[in-house]
């Protein structure tokens, strides 16, 4: 039940509760690893299934259930396109609609508009468009770039423990701490 509400709450309510001095201070910086730059954004439109988020809080609970998050990217212009995701979770009901504005500033570097105005850099750390679009998203809160999440999207419903395991190795790669993050997946779509 938990991530449920992680994706659509974090989205609409991220300016207002990350902007409180008890959050600033245990998120962790924005990773600074070049982003992937070969990436050819229309190739990008089209749907995608959210099967892994991984966030800094470390946390006890390891959540998996039948809810589903699927995405739609369409494109606007040449540096412009939407993501569109979908929450939905059969057995109890819930079902949301999420929208993001996104414009291409750089082949590997978007920013969004998030719902509230404020503005969400994303930085694209694996992309193939026929498979998977792994994305961090970060936010400047009290003048630095904070991370918020790290999510992988792919073209199927969700991941083999292969992929787990290549996800997890690009992330370390990068300089993210495993035993520090929080990993949530969703393999029952």
């Amino acid at each position: 039940m938990f991530k449920l509400f992680v994706l659509p709450l974090t989205l609409c309510f991220s300016t207002v509760v990350f902007s409180h001095p008890y959050f600033y201070y245990k998120m962790k910086p924005c990773p600074t690893f070049k982003s992937q730059g070969n990436i050819h954004v229309d190739k990008m439109m089209g749907k995608w299934n959210l099967v892994m988020l991984f966030m800094d809080e470390k946390s006890e609970e390891y959540d998996d259930d039948s809810s589903c998050i699927q995405g739609d990217f369409k494109k606007i212009n040449e540096t412009a396109f939407k993501q569109m995701w979908y929450i939905n979770s059969p057995h109890s009901g819930y079902a949301a609609l999420v929208e993001l504005p996104t414009a291409v500033t750089h082949l590997g570097d978007w920013e969004i508009i998030d719902p509230l105005g404020g503005n969400l850099t994303v930085k694209v750390l694996h992309a193939s468009p026929k498979s998977r679009l792994t994305m961090t998203f970060c936010m400047i809160q009290h003048g630095k770039s904070v991370h918020l999440w790290t999510a992988v999207a792919m073209r199927k419903t969700s991941a083999s423990q292969i992929e787990l395991l290549q996800v997890s190795s690009e992330l370390l790669a990068k300089g993210f701490d495993m035993n520090d993050i929080t990993m949530i997946t969703w393999n029952k779509c």
